[in-house]
């Protein structure tokens, strides 16, 4: 039998290792752009065209190339950043495997320009699918220029699996703005097909922020700031009632590298528990400066997750540092301890004033007439004794005294009444909306309030209420949707939606559908979009978030056809649902699991999680067996 091991030429093994590194157009741009920055550039230019597909070019003011390192830094594993083991635990730079051009060479057609300063001119090299095809040179600008054309042209089948010109020009401008936010010294620019998106000139932290995410951004931000022996902790956290129910606008970055990390971003949910409602996400823009040898940046080909030494410790720290900063700016509900409490109570109902006791009697009691009556005492109807009929106090026959005489609950708990008198009130019947009696007809019960409980033929029922009316109101906006012609409900006065450029191209594709749902737009001015009407039912302050939340759901999934009309009325849905169960009332109960076995697909929740669950009388019976 011959041998079957073979070793790769060198171009297979390149494309095989540009999967890694190049997933799609928005990888070229990140790891050019991360170049440039290391480069020392100032000022640093993106273009793209087509999506990324026909053209991908970055231009910078760095240090530039000699020649022969132009030439060498598209070799693999070539790299000006480390030299030894020992340095990649003492990184600062973006990039240092040399893989990165390398890779970009081997699966598109690339051209460089470069020239130093003390160079008189520079040097052109184009270069094919990892083959040299032309080195000249030519007088050129002190600085970089990297044009990537026609990406995967050697490889068709990893071009068919790209998306649309406007999903993909979304995946570069979410890369181009997470290093305009590592980088707010330093200036960008973006454009798409010669159209100009984002020219941001060199600026503090907060206002890099309001500049990519607009003006009314500024208001939602609360700064955080927290210095300690192991890390360094600043940037912004967004005010609790900015959250939404998809998580957007999160940004961590650690030493300027921005990161991807569930274990810290669930410290920064953590300290926003009990202000944010559930299944909502705070935005932040945190920022960690840290010994470079506590972390190990080689665990990921993209470079985008990183390890800690003491993960932990960082967790804990961060975690404060947003409480202590939305407690500091009065975020937080705080407690004046050296308040006198009595003056609270004072303020708190400042209508009450001081009334004179009234001594009230009964100028016909007779306590010997009672007795010849045969009536037990505490009974009669003159004196302000205990009726064990309705457990209240019993009001006294005079007329005018019954305005002073309230018509109180009675708390069976109290230890002024003897013991048998608490137990005949604990048993008598209570109001009905507060305590419904035992042998009421209550066909619902709410389990923990969580799950409804009733009993059908076969068995009996339990209900999530959340999911139930998730999925009535799913197919209310689906059918809605796909019908393109749902009531609009018009308001007063109009809302305006100002979107970033990333939420522009997205908005775009989503508008129509919006509108079938009962949203009513003014055409779009620019980045402003003015909503005039709004689907019955919906509050005009959920209608921004709403929308909201559709684009950043759209921009997850990027769906077409019924797969979005899908995904519009799952994001409505999801956004309106009930999101307190413990508060239903007995006819509640009974309309949600009514209109919940009137839908299409009552089995499930829009998300394919069950919605009830059904235990016959067999299986009740064997539990008992």
């Amino acid at each position: 039998m011959s041998d079957i091991i073979k070793v790769l030429p060198d171009h297979i093994a390149n494309q095989i290792a540009a999967g890694e590194v190049v997933q799609r157009p928005a990888s070229v741009v990140k790891e050019l752009m991360e170049n440039a920055v290391d480069a020392s550039a100032t000022h640093i230019i993106v273009s793209v065209r087509q999506g990324g597909r026909q053209l991908i070019k970055v231009t910078d003011n760095g240090c530039g190339m000699s020649p022969t390192d132009a030439r060498n830094s598209f070799l693999r594993h070539a790299t000006s950043k480390i030299s030894s083991a020992e340095d990649l635990f003492h990184l600062h730079t973006k990039g240092f495997r040399g893989e990165a051009l390398a890779s970009i060479a081997a699966v598109a057609q690339v051209e460089l320009t470069t020239r130093r300063a003390e160079d008189e001119l520079g040097v052109r090299i184009c270069i094919e699918g990892s083959e040299y095809k032309k080195t000249e040179s030519l007088p050129a600008a002190v600085g970089t220029t990297l044009a990537v054309k026609n990406l995967f042209f050697n490889i068709p089948a990893r071009r068919n699996f790209l998306k649309s010109d406007t999903i993909e020009f979304s995946r570069i401008a979410d890369e181009f703005v997470r290093v305009a936010l590592a980088h707010p010294e330093l200036a960008f620019e973006l454009y798409r097909d010669d159209t100009l998106v984002h020219k941001l000139s060199p600026s503090g932290l907060r206002r890099r922020i309001v500049s990519i995410f607009k003006s009314n951004t500024d208001n939602k931000l609360v700064p955080v700031e927290e210095n300690t022996d192991i890390v360094k902790i600043g940037g912004f956290v967004y005010k609790p009632q900015y959250a939404r129910a998809k998580g957007s606008e999160q940004f961590l970055f650690v030493n300027r590298r921005f990161v991807k990390s569930p274990y810290l971003s669930s410290a920064v949910f953590s300290a926003f528990q009990g202000l944010i409602p559930e299944r909502h996400y705070p935005g932040y823009f945190l920022y960690f400066e840290i010994d470079p040898a506590r972390i190990d940046v080689n665990i990921h080909p993209t470079k985008t997750e990183i390890g800690f030494d003491d993960e932990r410790t960082i967790y804990s720290f961060l975690r404060a540092a947003i409480r202590h900063s939305l407690g500091q700016y009065n975020v937080l509900p705080s407690i004046d301890f050296s308040q006198d409490p009595e003056i609270n109570r004072i303020l708190d109902h400042p209508s009450d004033h001081p009334q004179q006791p009234r001594i009230l009697f009964d100028p016909s009691y007779n306590p010997f007439a009672e007795e010849a009556s045969g009536v037990g005492g505490g009974q009669a109807s003159g004196r302000g004794g205990v009726a064990p009929a309705t457990g209240r106090l019993a009001r006294p026959a005079d007329p005018e005294a019954q305005d002073a005489f309230p018509d109180f609950p009675i708390d069976p708990e109290r230890e002024d009444f003897p013991p048998e008198t608490q137990g005949r009130l604990f048993a008598a019947d209570s109001p009905q909306d507060e305590a419904p009696s035992p042998t009421s007809d209550k066909r619902y019960t709410l389990i923990n309030g969580r799950y409804i409980l009733t009993h059908i033929k076969t068995g009996i029922l339990l209900v999530d209420p959340l999911r139930a009316h998730w999925c009535i109101l799913y197919e209310k906006f689906l059918r809605s949707v796909r019908s393109r012609g749902s009531l609009s409900q018009q308001i007063l006065f109009p809302i305006t939606l100002t979107l970033s450029p990333w939420q522009i191209p997205l908005f775009d594709q989503v508008k129509d559908e919006l509108s079938s749902a009962g949203f009513h737009f003014e055409p779009r001015d620019g980045e402003t979009v003015r909503i005039l009407g709004i689907p019955p039912g919906v509050g005009e302050g959920q209608a921004e978030n709403l929308v909201f939340c559709v684009l950043d759901d759209y921009k997850a999934e990027r769906p077409t056809g019924e797969a979005l009309e899908r995904n519009i009325a799952r994001s409505l849905s999801r956004a309106l649902r009930m999101s307190k169960p413990e508060t239903l009332t007995q006819g509640e109960m009974e309309t949600l699991i009514t209109d919940l076995f009137e839908c299409e697909e009552p089995a499930l929740s829009p998300n394919g999680k069950p919605t009830f669950v059904k235990i016959g009388l067999d299986e009740l019976e064997k539990k008992f067996d």
